[in-house]
């Protein structure tokens, strides 16, 4: 690897069950590996490293797959550490496979949180694979990122992920090609889609990445090597999620111009069904220190001073009614570049989501465990499921249908005048059936088929369906003058209380009246309830005394229902 803390997240990602309580036991790890470092020995390892004592249970608890087995002999109590030797490694390892997939499951099910959908933006800075010369020479970055990238994804829960300066240029670089000439299946459940690169001005291209079975209905527009943007229904939600890497400060004002008014020209463009607009990029931008002035589109996070790239982000938030999420949520990093001269860290990737639902965001964090070989680190952006629906007023799906109620076919004894128009309605329809039939040739069994369908269809329009009885109900009389009077008091306060536009004062003491007429119905409500419970109970105990088994099951039925 090429420095120590690539060496831990290449551990954090691949690492295992084993704990590294040493820095002998890490110089023997990376040997055990197979890996190339920068460091020749272990003293000069040790010169580089700050820290004296790893503890596995903080940072080094993983699967490591590559490594060798734990030795017998072991001189750490309750400890296994990492040695040089990797001798029956691989038949070790398929012992344990199984136990590394469930704990690896493990941790990715504990990722995803449940009912979030997770958006990130990372400037990759490359995805080409190295080439065999430049692969020799840095062995430290794998030959393919885009593979490490996904398998990082997936792990951390990532639902969409924008990626700006892929540097992408040409069909079957990475994965395999899904028909589009810019569209990648990278494996995994991720699918790549890829505005290529031209460098001009800079132009390194932009890509976003999905997870698949997370949206339906996706229709991709590429604008630019600066932006692109996917439409798609998104968890039953209809979003737009857009992809910019707007020009640096070297750049001249004209070409900064020139991106926001190509940006602002395509969110017009957006169609009126996708009713939220994610924009998640790297715009080379510091927005400075919390201003009221742009209190609508930022909250109260990030200081620093306010560059043109800045100002232009703010003036397009305001235009588009955007909101910068990093900004709502104190933390304690906020740095999304760094720069090596100086050695501090920049805030320059921001997401942008529409203002109408900016209550959804749960969070907004810098993510330092996104890190694939890139001078930049991720942020990402959590959204609530359910409260973005309610929010939206979005009807629940799947909500299972009250189920229609049972023809009363009871009615067919009693009322002869129904039987008759059942009658009549069968015969004219059976009449037009069997002149169309005779044209045709019909099988017996299409003919059964047909007369079921008729006679279902005839029978459901005609004979009424079965009434609902309350039986909870059966106590409460209508006729009771008292309690009418009480639920008319009721009622004229509570309309009182509604079309109310008074003072707060008066609401408040019409909602007191309200209160205490709603007291004396419920206490009027359970007495008239006590004393049929009293009359039913009487009448039990005289059918009981006359031994009439009747009427005692007539009184049960009544009051708790035929079931």
């Amino acid at each position: 690897m090429k420095n120590v803390r690539s060496f831990s997240h290449w551990i954090k990602y691949k690492g295992g069950l084993w704990q590294i309580s040493s820095l002998q036991d890490a110089y023997s790890c990376i040997n055990a590996a197979g890996i190339t470092v920068k460091y020749q020995n272990f003293a000069e390892y040790c010169q580089t490293v700050k820290n004296d004592v790893w503890w596995a249970h903080r940072k080094l608890i993983r699967r490591f797959s590559l490594t060798a087995p734990p030795l017998s002999n072991n001189k750490y109590s309750g400890l296994n550490p990492i040695v040089a030797s990797s001798e029956d490694s691989s038949s070790w390892n398929v012992e344990n496979n199984k136990n590394n997939k469930k704990v690896l499951r493990k941790e990715i099910c504990s990722k995803q949180e449940k009912g979030v959908e997770k958006h990130a933006c990372y400037n990759i800075t490359t995805l080409n694979k190295l080439s065999e010369k430049r692969a020799r020479s840095n062995k430290a970055r794998p030959v393919d990122k885009l593979a490490v990238l996904v398998e990082i994804l997936k792990e951390e829960g990532v639902d969409v992920c924008t990626l700006p300066e892929p540097r992408l240029k040409e069909l079957g670089m990475n994965g395999e090609s899904k028909g589009d000439s810019n569209t990648l299946i990278t494996g995994q459940g991720y699918t790549l889609y890829f505005s290529p690169a031209t460098n001009i001005n800079g132009d390194n291209g932009v890509a976003i990445i999905v997870r698949n079975a997370c949206l339906t209905d996706i229709e991709v527009h590429r604008v630019s090597g600066r932006l692109m943007w996917i439409g798609a229904k998104f968890n039953g939600v209809y979003k737009a999620v857009f992809c910019p890497y707007a020009p640096t400060e070297m750049h001249s004002r004209v070409e900064k111009l020139k991106f926001y008014d190509e940006f602002n020209a395509e969110m017009l463009k957006v169609p009126a069904k996708y009713t939220v607009k994610i924009c998640n990029g790297d715009y080379n931008a510091r927005i400075g220190k919390y201003n009221n002035d742009w209190s609508d589109v930022r909250g109260r996070f990030i200081t620093g001073f306010c560059n043109e790239n800045g100002q232009l982000l703010l003036e397009f938030c305001l235009r588009n009614q955007l909101c910068i999420m990093n900004t709502y949520f104190q933390k304690k990093h906020y740095g999304t570049w760094h720069h090596h001269r100086s050695g501090k860290w920049f805030t320059l990737d921001y997401c942008l989501i529409s203002k109408s639902v900016k209550n959804a965001v749960s969070n907004c964090r810098v993510n330092t465990k996104i890190d694939c070989w890139s001078d930049h680190v991720a942020v990402d952006m959590s959204i609530n499921k359910a409260k973005l629906s309610r929010i939206l007023k979005i009807p629940k799906e799947n909500k299972p249908k009250p189920k229609p109620r049972k023809l009363d076919y009871s009615k067919l004894r009693s009322e002869r005048e129904l039987c008759v128009n059942i009658g009549k309605a069968l015969d004219l329809r059976l009449t037009k059936e069997l002149s169309v039939e005779a044209r045709q040739d019909i099988s017996s069994e299409q003919c059964i088929l047909k007369l079921t369908s008729i006679i279902q269809e005839i029978s459901e329009k005609c004979i009424p369906r079965k009434e609902r009885t309350d039986h909870s109900k059966s106590w409460f009389d209508v006729n009771d003058i008292k309690m009418m009077g009480l639920m008319d008091i009721r009622n004229g306060y509570l309309k009182r209380y509604r079309e109310h536009s008074g003072t707060k004062a008066g609401k408040e003491s019409l909602r007191l009246l309200l209160r205490q007429a709603q007291a004396h119905v419920t206490a009027a409500c359970n007495k008239m309830y006590l004393g049929h419970i009293e009359a039913e109970a009487d009448s039990m105990k005289n059918a009981l005394d006359k031994s009439g088994a009747i009427g005692y099951y007539e009184v049960m039925d009544k009051v708790f229902g035929s079931k």
